[in-house]
């Protein structure tokens, strides 16, 4: 049975104090344009609010913390909203018997990010020594969204060009297949970013284009409904 607070307060003596603290800390710049001077509202952010509750029993203390950030991005559903932020955000693929995640095809994209974030060194493009492909919790390195377009457009053609070296001009077979790259070419970890640039640190696969489409669909849904705005950090997780 579940008991409420009031249960355990009136139950129980010792449960004599409780203190909620609830603070905000919003920006000062305009929004949805550039960093503000003390570098901890960035571009789109506007506020964030943190709440915290201390229960006082005995000796003992319990604290519980938490909060929400505002923002202002257009790019994002209804244009401004809030979103808990206080842990890193997943992006969840868990693929059903049907090979869908919820409305999307994506069995063939989660096999490929489960066999690079679980076995890197068997991925392509090949690499010398211990690949460290990042997303996947165990890695402890977060993906992190950009919205730079030039950064995207590299990290793309870096990848498609890995493909073309494995598999020859012709891999998609007339846009039948298309290449399929992890880390995402949305993410500040893509095929030509910071470490990748040098180290190979990123995975291709040739799929079907249906598949790729599909998971790129349910990445840019998930965008945009859980709020992730540029620089957002998050996980990738999947359960075929």
């Amino acid at each position: 049975m579940k008991r409420s607070l009031a249960d355990w307060t009136k139950d129980d003596p010792y449960w004599s104090t409780m203190e909620a603290n609830f603070q905000s800390h919003a920006g000062t710049g305009t929004p949805g344009e550039g960093e503000n001077p003390d570098g901890t509202i960035g571009k789109d952010r506007l506020a964030w609010y943190f709440l915290s509750v201390d229960l006082f029993h005995g000796n003992s203390t319990l604290v519980a913390n938490t909060g929400f950030r505002c923002d202002s991005a257009k790019y994002l559903k209804g244009g401004k909203g809030c979103a808990f932020d206080y842990g890193v955000t997943v992006w969840p693929l868990i693929v059903g018997e049907n090979g869908k995640t919820h409305n999307w095809k994506t069995k063939d994209v989660a096999q490929h990010i489960y066999d690079a974030t679980t076995n890197p060194n068997s991925t392509i493009p090949r690499k010398e020594g211990t690949k460290e492909i990042p997303g996947a919790p165990k890695s402890m390195t977060p993906l992190t969204r950009t919205r730079d377009a030039n950064q995207i457009d590299q990290n793309r053609g870096r990848s498609i060009g890995a493909c073309k070296a494995e598999w020859g001009d012709g891999y998609s077979e007339g846009n039948t297949y298309q290449c399929d790259e992890f880390p995402m070419a949305s993410t500040n970890q893509g095929a030509d970013s910071g470490a990748n640039k040098e180290e190979n640190n990123f995975s291709v696969r040739v799929l079907p284009r249906e598949e790729n489409e599909g998971a790129g669909r349910f990445l840019g849904w998930w965008y945009k409904n859980y709020r992730i705005v540029d620089n957002d950090a998050f996980w990738v997780v999947v359960r075929l």
